[in-house]
């Protein structure tokens, strides 16, 4: 054993010797292994953090679910399918009496205002069951959890459990905390505990404290007590105890619910109810977020970037071999066994790699930063990417594309001719011609080509994405929201409270217009079946009455000025005024779908709608008159088609006290943030908190997956083109040292130097033709399983295709020239007379 490990160390130290004699080739090597490892160990962490990575402080993860309810309904086969995975008050109280083989908590997560006043900021809170932590195994950093009877459906009691960030931010980590109050939305809560660093629950999303269930009642359901009863809020968590299965402990709860159904509703329920438990940790079988999805593709593309590595270094190292044929001939002729050669070969290939992957984790450290930053917000939950998993991915990744790096060089030296080798001379132009090399030549240019090509499509889709004409003008508008019932208003007070900010905020320097509506573009609509169009060509489509073909009517209560706050403009009529509110005279606009759909031949002004009271006993609404119409503008997503849109003027309807504040300003919207905030929340004492965003904020999300896969697919597609362009020019650097007596020879023979650079970019442009060709058959494969991502772009854009084909041709006449234009340049009598 010894004289094996003395050999085996005398056999590095002579791959490192030998590699220290090309330092170039060994630099080029190093940094391809670095780039192809480092983007896979970057979107690996991603993936692993996203996927697979146990929830901070969940003992026992693996063995945790969450539960997903349905009903089938009788005779509707696969198709109809109703319910979700979303409990009410009764279906958690059934699970937890009925269901006896695994342990079950409930939770629910929402946004509410801490502090009040000047000092009022969002929290996002959970209302949680007492045994949500017994049943994640988790243990508080100080103080205590929720008891049982701190918990019920009457109202429960005023605790509160801090997270440790908030424990920090608000109170310094101050142990006497316990005790204190914190004042959240409509109540006040007794803190009794803090919850460990990172504990987030079962989600990714952060967590400022937690409420027990029963206090939802005071906070979200104090104006409608029966929907707490009712309402399908709570996601529930089960464990299955001890020696249960996960099909038994399904079958259980299904049990359960049928039973506790039957009881409930009697013979009127007729359907079969289903319940499913999926892992809380996504990657075992979970539901994935659309980050996690987004990333897990791309991570799949980047395997093509470590492709295109090894191909690059491994014709780098098959070409080293060719050049050192007569050193190895020497060598073998000297006793050498081959298995050595081959084994010295590897050690080569494995230190480059080693010193690769070193450089490929700083790469991951700081790749996978700036991926969590500004492309994965989930990310900010879960710490450090780079852990023990990644670690043995790069190291099993480093093994892997060394040997494989190595197999051609391996089997180049092996099968090297003693007689032969020893006859070469240093410059042989056989030897410079290789359809192996060639072939993966070929093969880089192509898996390139599918890179680029996927940039392509991606960037022509962001670019359609951001080209959707809004119907607005988003660039200079603020959304300002506040929860006036959170505070306790009512209706009628919230309404003079949000016109009094209104006036606030218009009088600030830089504001053009600010208007009062119950909702805008981006963020949701209240959808209304019972209306009727008297006088409209479609009056049976658009009668009311919520039929499966009927369609709905997003109806929104709007102030004077919301169209210019908004910068949608009125192609006819004319907007609301004050004289509306006051005259009582029911007036409405719609939007540019609604009166084509229903007037096509454009008289829509003057007709009217007939709103509420039509197919239900409420009392009977008067028919509004239309005074003008619209742009269209999406209500939730940029790809949905228009919907039918009708504005009516503030109060027109019966609304809770949520209302947002529309704001135009005349410069960058970002700077009058806090002015806006302060200035809302200065109006009054004890007002909640003021969240104020600017429109392009709002829309930013929509559009992340595509920047995200526009802006990976264009990185990895230029680092492939690095690497090829490096490829490409190492080897024919190779070749043409090899052919220069074959060179010398054209030259004296009449050669002129135009005719040497054609000869050499020609190879080159043949190899990146063909390679060019089978890319944009493996892109077109892509592109067409891609298609339901793309916008705008079809999967066969010529544009594209025919685009990148020539960026991919270009580069390999660059990457050619070079060496070919110092092939022109041989002199033949003093090559001659050297051989």
């Amino acid at each position: 054993m010894p004289v094996q490990i003395d050999s085996f160390l005398r056999d590095a130290r002579q791959a490192a010797r030998s590699l220290r004699r090309t330092p170039t080739v060994a630099a080029v090597a190093i940094l391809c292994f670095a780039i192809g490892i480092g983007v896979n160990a970057t979107m690996f962490g991603v993936v692993n953090a996203l996927l697979f990575r146990a929830p901070p402080h969940v003992q026992g993860a693996t063995h945790v679910f969450q539960l997903r309810l349905t009903f089938l309904v009788p005779g509707g086969g696969a198709g109809p399918m109703l319910g979700g995975g979303h409990l009410t008050n009764f279906d958690f109280a059934a699970l937890r009496s009925s269901a006896h083989t695994m342990d079950a908590a409930a939770f629910s997560t929402h946004d509410l205002t801490l502090d009040r006043g000047a000092a009022a900021h969002a929290a996002t809170v959970t209302f949680a069951t007492p045994s949500f932590f017994r049943l994640l195994g988790v243990r508080p950093a100080l103080g205590r959890f929720f008891a049982e009877d701190e918990d019920n459906v009457t109202g429960g009691s005023p605790v509160a459990v801090l997270s440790f960030g908030l424990w920090q931010r608000r109170f310094g980590g101050d142990s006497a905390v316990l005790g204190r109050t914190l004042p959240v939305a409509r109540g006040t809560y007794t803190i009794v505990g803090v919850a460990p660093e990172h504990f987030r629950g079962t989600d990714l999303q952060p967590v400022d404290l937690w409420l027990p269930t029963g206090a939802a009642l005071h906070e979200l359901y104090r104006d409608s007590p029966q929907q707490f009863r009712i309402a399908s809020w709570l996601d529930p968590l089960v464990r299955p105890r001890a020696g249960i299965s996960t099909a038994d402990a399904a079958a259980d709860a299904s049990r359960a619910f049928q039973l506790a159904y039957s009881q409930r509703f009697g013979p009127r329920f007729h359907a079969i109810t289903v319940a499913k438990l999926e892992p809380i940790i996504p990657g075992l079988g979970g539901t994935l977020s659309k980050d996690a999805r987004v990333s897990l593709w791309v991570a799949g593309v980047s395997v093509i970037v470590l492709l295109v590595a090894i191909v690059n270094v491994a014709n780098m190292l098959l070409a080293r071999v060719v050049a050192r044929r007569r050193e190895i001939a020497v060598r073998v002729a000297l006793g050498v066994s081959r298995s050595r050669l081959a084994r010295q070969l590897l050690l080569e290939s494995l230190l480059l790699a080693g010193a690769g992957t070193l450089i490929a984790l700083v790469m991951a450290v700081w790749g996978s930063a700036l991926v969590g930053r500004f492309f994965t917000p989930d990310l900010s939950a879960v710490g450090a990417l780079i852990d023990a998993r990644v670690l043995l991915l790069a190291a099993a990744a480093a093994v892997a594309t060394a040997v494989l790096c190595a197999l051609l060089p391996m089997r180049q030296a092996v099968r090297t001719d003693v007689s032969s080798g020893l006859k070469a001379g240093a410059r042989d132009g056989a030897a410079g011609r290789s359809a192996l090399r060639t072939g993966m030549l070929v093969a880089q240019v192509a898996l390139t080509m599918v890179l680029l090509v996927g940039a392509g499509l991606f960037a022509r889709s962001l670019r359609a994405l951001r080209s959707i004409d809004l119907g607005m003008d988003a660039g200079h508008l603020v959304v300002a929201r506040m929860s006036l019932a959170d505070a306790g208003y009512d209706a009628s007070a919230s309404a003079r409270i949000m016109e009094r900010l209104r006036r606030r905020v218009q009088a600030l320097p830089g504001v053009r217009a600010a208007s009062l509506a119950y909702t805008a573009p981006f963020l949701g609509s209240f959808s209304w079946p019972d209306f009727i169009v008297p006088n409209s060509v479609k009056n049976e489509q658009a009668s009311g009455g919520g039929g499966p073909h009927h369609p709905l009517l997003d109806i929104n209560d709007v102030s004077p000025g919301f169209f210019a706050a908004l910068g949608t403009p009125l192609v006819r009529g004319r907007a609301f005024t004050r004289a509306d509110e006051q005259s009582g005279i029911p007036v409405a606009i719609i939007n540019q779908t609604m009166a084509h759909d229903l007037w096509p031949s454009g008289n829509a002004i003057g007709q009217c709608i007939q709103v509420g009271g039509v197919h239900t006993r409420a009392a009977k609404a008067p028919c509004s008159e239309i005074i003008g119409i619209a742009r269209d503008t999406h209500a939730r997503t940029l790809r949905e088609a228009p919907r039918w849109a009708y504005f009516a003027p503030t109060a027109a309807h019966d609304v809770d006290g949520t209302h947002l504040l529309l704001v135009r300003t005349a410069g960058d919207p970002r700077t009058l943030l806090p002015a806006i905030r302060h200035s809302m929340q200065a109006t009054a004492a004890n007002l909640p908190y003021a969240d104020v965003r600017t429109m392009s904020n709002i829309i930013a999300p929509q559009t992340r997956p595509w920047l995200l896969g526009t802006t990976m697919f264009t990185l990895f597609g230029v680092i492939a083109l690095v690497l090829a362009l490096c490829g490409l020019y190492g080897v024919f650097s190779y070749a043409v040292e090899q052919r220069q007596r074959e060179l010398g020879v054209r030259v004296a023979f009449g050669a002129r130097s135009a005719d040497i650079t054609r000869l050499i970019v020609g190879e080159g442009v043949r190899a990146g033709a063909i390679g060019v060709a089978l890319g944009l058959v493996g892109a077109m494969a892509v592109g067409r399983a891609l298609e339901s991502l793309l916008v705008g772009v079809s999967w066969l854009d010529v544009s594209v295709l025919v685009a990148m084909s020539g960026l991919m041709l270009a580069t390999t006449v660059v990457a050619t020239y070079l060496p070919a234009r110092r092939a022109a340049r041989v002199d033949p009598t003093t090559l001659l007379r050297i051989e």
